[in-house]
């Protein structure tokens, strides 16, 4: 493993994807108008979108990606024509390989499988698997194969959440009993999750009644005038013979119905230090934190998590958010991919000024998202925030191939330069190296980056042969 004081330097991916990126673009041109810079902008706003979205982290990727990437596309593109100028090398690392009039029959071909390229990835998006974020794979086998045996023999502990119940201060009673005989309401309703949605309720509130519940059986128990039917049985065991003292403990305890067992009594009894290990009172009040095991596997619920158990209070915990995430993440995943094909659309439309192209080359880089998406959905890739990143950014670079290639070819041709080989090495190889390193997540994220970078600059270059710049009439003569 490559590592600098103990840290991965192949951990850093977004970092290594960056400047593969930064190098790709200024490879491919150094631009010598301010038009020309438009591809420079599609790939520094190739992670723009995840701003927006609701995950920290690719909230500050986002911003340092389109500083960082500005901040090098303007260092490399002052610098590299005068490194090329010395190495002799300028006219050679632009050499013309392949420079080709295609037919229409040919070009059609080409409108028709990025069409399909599109509505395969949509249709293989919901083959994918999802994934908790509190499930990401481990580096070292130790923990892994440890939290595996715990799961097998004692329970998940990415499906446990909390609720918590808290209650006014009466003068009445104590602040924790009041706050027990509320949770004693809140078990009810988190009892009805069982068995369908959860797997068991750990909750002290399960062994006490609620205040109102046992005003209503001291209720039933006055109707029933047991004062005076338990002097009526002294009376009956006196006429018989047998001693009443024997029954005093009976008699007695039945006849006393003001005092009934609720909260405070649970809390003064042998259950009160069990009971006082659920209070909480870090928050600035004190609450009771009941757990909940969910039903389902690997911290994602088995079907729709109500955001409250009937009422009762709300659920909080990895599972939830994970399974609140599976919910939207696929409405989440199309707006950020609209919004990032906008960008691109916006940005060919700088560079050509014409609305045909911009269309044609956000078409092309939704076709490369969509062939990342089968590729993955093949290989049996599971589906999560981690997948954003690269699938954004095989958009933007599809988006600034074709939007160069639009540019520089004529229309109808395809047109490969060395300098754009050089460029999707350059990015693929960095996107590639991530497969090497330690942790598992950069491996996969090194993957669907290494598969969207290759079909963006395969489908990129198509662009210029699918619309390219228009020929003039002289032109056409020649």
């Amino acid at each position: 493993a490559w590592t600098l004081a103990g840290v991965s330097m192949l951990g850093f991916a977004p970092a290594l994807l960056l400047i593969g990126a930064a190098c790709q673009l200024i490879l491919a041109r150094a631009p010598a108008r301010l038009r020309g810079w438009s591809p420079a902008l599609i790939a520094a706003t190739a992670l723009l979108p995840v701003v927006g979205s609701p995950y920290p982290l690719w909230q500050r990727w986002g911003l340092i990606w389109l500083l960082a990437y500005l901040a090098l596309a303007v260092l490399l593109g002052l610098a590299t024509p005068a490194w090329l100028e010395l190495a002799g090398s300028r006219g050679a690392a632009r050499r013309v390989l392949l420079s080709r009039r295609l037919p229409g029959v040919l070009r059609a071909a080409i409108a028709v499988m990025v069409l399909a390229a599109c509505g395969a990835g949509l249709a293989m998006f919901g083959q994918l698997d999802s994934r908790s974020p509190a499930r990401l794979p481990l580096a070292d086998p130790e923990p892994a194969a440890l939290d595996a045996e715990l799961r097998t023999h004692f329970f998940d502990p990415t499906m446990i959440v909390y609720a918590r119940s808290s209650a006014p201060t009466e003068r009445e009673r104590s602040e924790a009993a009041a706050v027990l005989d509320a949770a004693s309401t809140d078990a009810a309703a988190l009892a009805s999750l069982v068995p369908t949605t959860a797997v068991r309720i750990d909750s002290p509130g399960s062994f006490v009644l609620a205040q109102a519940e046992l005003e209503r059986r001291g209720a039933a128990l006055a109707g029933l005038e047991l004062d005076a039917r338990m002097a009526a049985l002294d009376g009956l065991l006196r006429d018989h013979g047998l001693r009443a003292e024997a029954f005093s403990e009976f008699v007695d305890t039945a006849a006393r119905v003001a005092v009934q067992p609720g909260a405070q009594a649970a809390l003064d009894g042998p259950l009160g230090p069990w009971i006082a290990a659920y209070l909480d009172d870090s928050g600035g009040g004190l609450e009771l934190r009941a757990a909940v095991e969910l039903r389902g596997a690997n911290g994602l619920p088995a079907g729709s998590l109500p955001a409250r158990a009937d009422g009762g209070p709300a659920l909080r915990g990895p599972a939830v958010a994970a399974g609140q995430d599976r919910e939207r993440f696929a409405t989440r995943l199309g707006s950020l991919v609209l919004a990032g094909l906008w960008l691109v659309a916006f940005g060919t439309w700088l560079t050509t000024g014409r609305l045909g192209a911009a269309l044609t080359v956000a078409a092309v880089a939704a076709a490369s998202q969509g062939l990342t998406i089968v590729a993955l959905a093949v290989a049996g890739a599971t589906v999560g925030p981690e997948l954003l990143p690269p699938l954004l950014l095989t958009g933007a670079i599809a988006g600034a191939t074709g939007a160069r290639a639009c540019d520089e070819a004529e229309g109808g041709t395809l047109l490969v330069e060395r300098s754009s080989l050089l460029a999707a090495a350059c990015l693929i190889a960095c996107a590639a190296a991530l497969w090497t390193s330690g942790e598992p997540l950069w491996r996969e994220l090194g993957r669907a980056a290494t598969v969207g970078c290759t079909a963006a600059a395969l489908l990129g270059t198509l662009a210029g042969a699918l619309v390219g710049r228009p020929v003039t009439a002289t032109q056409e003569r020649a």
